[in-house]
């Protein structure tokens, strides 16, 4: 349980590599524990470090293999609930299942909120929140059902200060402020997030949040430019082993540049929209499209 629970702090932090590896050892501890004794409390143990170890090689970007893992966890019968589930809905919602994450995630809030789980209910419905906005990088969805997931996370989040349930909601907040096109809001809430996640921390948080409140810049046009080009390349330089995270990075930075009048800043343009292409191809990324329309675009 030690090895974990740091696990998941390291996860938080975006020590990724670091918390895989003692995700690693904490499952053949519990796997062994299990198989010698054959005691239900090591196989729940086993059980929860393979569904974390599933989440982290996701942000990896090992796809395939989060898949397998969350797979094994039905093998062994597990049902996932709580952070599991999440975690798994995070992972279908990354690959454009809206639907599945949103049918999952459902069911997962009924049932944390019968057990008194209000923590996981609250990250439960800024998961719902943001399946209903459109994926990849369009802006569109439900802006006013979204409205309503995040009403419901903020109880958990003013009541408890809960960090990781208010980066979500900051995030939630800009993004739905982002489609809207209440930009003055959207940047508000994403540089708020930020701060926090400084403050506190949060590694991946400040590249997720750095990217929307890019895209916010880069929505008012030109004269916004510049911040949008630093806030890209900040994010770029916060997501480190996040795979996801450096996707969307690389591919706002790349817009940033493609606006410039310049011929160097649109040749690295090109670089950074040619790198989000193929790495988002290779996660299967809903917006694999977006970035190599935007290189077609350059001449890329």
């Amino acid at each position: 349980m030690g090895l974990r629970t740091l696990a998941y702090t390291e996860r938080l932090r975006g020590n990724l590599t670091g918390a895989r590896g003692l995700l690693e050892r904490s499952a053949e501890i519990a796997g062994g524990a299990a198989g010698s004794a054959g005691r239900a409390a090591d196989k729940v143990h086993a059980v929860r470090a393979l569904a974390l170890l599933a989440a982290v090689l996701h942000d990896l970007g090992e796809v395939d293999a989060a898949g397998e893992r969350f797979a094994r966890l039905r093998e062994l019968g597990d049902a996932p609930v709580g952070r599991r589930a999440l975690w798994e809905a995070e992972h279908a919602l990354a690959l454009g299942r809206r639907d599945e994450a949103r049918e999952a995630t459902e069911r997962n809030i009924a049932e944390c909120r019968r057990r008194g789980w209000e923590g996981h209910v609250a990250h439960g419905h800024t998961l719902l929140g943001l399946a209903l906005l459109d994926g990849g990088d369009g802006g569109g969805g439900d802006v006013a059902s979204a409205e309503a997931h995040l009403v419901e996370a903020r109880r958990w989040a003013s009541a408890t200060g809960e960090v990781e349930v208010v980066l979500r909601c900051h995030e939630l907040a800009a993004r739905i402020a982002l489609v809207a096109g209440r930009l003055d809001d959207g940047a508000r809430q994403a540089l708020e997030g930020l701060h926090v996640a400084e403050a506190c921390g949060f590694g991946p948080f400040r590249a997720r949040l750095a990217v929307v409140a890019a895209r916010c810049a880069l929505a008012r046009g030109a004269g916004a430019a510049a911040s949008a080009t630093a806030l890209a390349d900040s994010a770029v330089a916060w997501a480190g082993e996040d795979a996801w995270a450096r996707a969307d990075a690389l591919h706002w930075a790349g817009v940033a540049r493609a606006a410039a009048a310049r011929g160097e800043e649109r040749a690295r343009g090109r670089e950074l929209l040619a790198e989000a292409a193929a790495l988002r191809a290779r996660l299967r990324h809903p917006g694999a499209g977006a970035s190599r329309e935007a290189l077609e675009r350059l001449g890329g």
